[in-house]
């Protein structure tokens, strides 16, 4: 049998698996894996960027139930030689040494520029890109911080876990259901940072973000050719990028029967 050719990457984020606003869970995780057993016909990497679980955390002897299809999926593929990358976002950015110890994924704590068959990247789930409000800042440092991690892994999983979910279906509440809409260049965070960063390194090609769950793909004002691409979501516009492995990046959208 020949070997198969592997030469896409795949980029996908803010899928969510786990939220408690997703009204069939079920259904929502076996999409997400339909989308993975289709990239991984092709597939030479796939980056999750960020906010794949809307809730994770890894106490030292435990995890979190659930996801069983998703991690089976992600295995499967690590195991036929796709390597899985997963940037850490805002929702799961408790992520330790789990994912990488039994499905082979490589976790990336932050912001990362990769080149990929010539292309160079800048990847970031896009939570800490251009000005963020202090309140915000505040927060994500103290979550990130070695300490207040350790702090958590005291509370008891039956107490944290539901407090989480909670929090996170409130303010998914709070900013409603309508898909978010872009509020042009001079507005978006993610887009000033990728023309300041593209100033200083104009060998950037291609910024790819989630996070603000807005699906774009908007030359960079003042690059030479740069793209900032928003992947969107992947529980309201299913939305995805594919890098064919020559020159170009396309944002897609997924259907499929699952």
């Amino acid at each position: 049998m020949p070997e198969k050719i592997r030469h896409k990457t795949y980029f996908l984020s803010d899928v969510h698996l786990g939220a408690k606003y997703i009204n069939d869970p079920r259904r929502h995780e076996q999409r997400v894996v339909s989308l993975l057993e289709t990239m991984g016909r092709d597939a030479e990497a796939i980056y999750l960027l960020g906010d794949i679980l809307d809730f994770w955390f890894e106490y030292h002897h435990v995890v979190p139930k659930g996801h069983i299809r998703l991690f089976g999926t992600i295995a499967r593929l690590t195991d036929s030689g796709v390597r899985v990358y997963w940037l850490k976002g805002n929702h799961d950015m408790w992520t330790y040494s789990y994912l990488h110890d039994e499905l082979g994924v490589e976790i990336i704590e932050d912001s990362v520029q990769a080149t990929i068959h010539g292309k160079n990247f800048f990847l970031s789930h896009g939570d800490n890109l251009g000005k963020q409000p202090r309140p915000y800042r505040i927060m994500r440092s103290v979550f990130r911080s070695p300490f207040w991690q350790r702090v958590g892994c005291s509370l008891h999983p039956s107490w944290l876990i539901p407090f989480a979910f909670r929090w996170s279906s409130h303010n998914r509440t709070r900013r409603g259901e309508d898909i978010e809409k872009y509020l042009g260049d001079e507005n978006e965070q993610q887009m000033q940072f990728a023309i300041n960063y593209a100033a200083a390194h104009p060998e950037i090609d291609f910024f790819i973000t989630g996070h603000r769950h807005v699906a774009i793909d908007r030359p960079v004002p003042g690059s030479q050719d740069a793209r900032l691409i928003c992947l969107g979501d992947f529980f309201r516009q299913f939305t995805y990028a594919e890098f064919d492995g020559n020159n170009n990046v396309v944002l897609k959208h997924y259907v499929s029967n699952a």
